[in-house]
């Protein structure tokens, strides 16, 4: 009998896009990040990618498989991972105005909340990870150890921002976080989000270079952090405006993509050098596809207003 998997979003109808073997997950892991993945996939042999319908969102089954704690402990030690300053920061920033009380949802370090702090709001954030949440008190800023199911009960209609920046694709039960954050805001509040942007060229599954590419990109590390236990769902632009028709509480104020940095600039000229077919027409045809997903910056920060 055919398993029937429901949107996590809408609960609505999904197509299946495709199974991806977990053998290929361990390789990208291991070979691009030096980590392993047996405790997940310790009982399957492959993975599912399914769309949602009603909205077009992307996301991974099974949902049990988003990463635990000692994952993300191996996951820090690399400089990248805490960011003090990013792109939606400042671009959040402009959405928030003077006495708004803001919540950050998996706020980590506090680095968002820090800014805030400097323009005098009051800013809040809720975090699991024990040494961030170390850091952020360390420096005077308030952050929470709950979960937003708990946070959500206790604080209804509190806030006139709720945001969460690099964390909606970490989440399997999207549907019900999103009815969190949307109980958490005062009526005409705003919901801020930034995520990983898949038309960009570096995140969209079906842009694989092939291998002799390997070192231009660092693709083996960019797919393994696109694919779980890491990321959970794919989110796009046009997903974040069927979100807000399949929503009546939800209202679509802005989406904002990041401008490609000079560092990526010069990474795609090196991959559209490198793009060789010998047939000159698919050659033609393959870098005018490939040229348009370069020119998409790495995130998206999108703004909704509760109705």
């Amino acid at each position: 009998m055919k398993m029937i998997v429901k949107s996590p979003i809408t609960s609505g109808k999904t197509k299946l896009l495709k199974e991806i073997p977990t053998s290929y997950l361990n390789f990208l892991y291991q070979e691009g990040l030096g980590l392993t993945l047996e405790d997940y996939f310790k009982e399957i042999d492959s993975i599912c990618l399914y769309q949602c319908l009603d909205t077009g969102y992307k996301f991974f089954f099974p949902f049990n498989l988003s990463g635990k704690e000692l994952f993300y402990k191996k996951l820090e030690l690399n400089k990248w991972y805490y960011q003090e300053s990013k792109w939606e920061y400042d671009a959040a920033n402009l959405f928030i105005k003077e006495g708004d009380r803001v919540l950050e949802v998996g706020c980590g370090r506090g680095h968002f909340l820090s800014q805030l702090k400097k323009r005098d709001l009051e800013g809040i954030g809720l975090e699991l990870n024990k040494e961030a949440i170390g850091f952020a008190v360390k420096n005077d800023i308030k952050v929470l150890d709950k979960l937003i199911e708990e946070y959500a009960e206790e604080k209804p209609e509190k806030f006139d921002v709720v945001c969460a920046f690099q964390l909606l694709e970490h989440i399997s039960d999207i549907g019900s976080f999103f009815t969190q954050c949307i109980s958490l805001l005062k009526p005409n509040g705003r919901l801020i989000f930034a995520v990983p942007n898949n038309e960009a060229f570096f995140f969209n599954q079906s842009k694989i270079l092939p291998e002799n590419n390997v070192r231009y990109i660092n693709q083996l590390q960019t797919l393994a952090l696109n694919l779980p236990p890491h990321h959970m769902g794919l989110w796009d632009k046009d997903v974040f405006r069927k979100v807000a028709s399949n929503n009546l509480n939800l209202e679509l104020v802005s989406i904002k993509e990041e401008p490609v940095n000079s560092g990526r600039k010069e990474l795609n000229t090196e991959i559209l050098k490198n793009i060789g077919i010998k047939n000159r027409f698919l050659n033609k045809l393959n870098k005018f596809i490939y040229r348009k997903s370069l020119t998409k910056g790495d995130s998206l920060l999108v703004v909704y207003e509760r109705k």
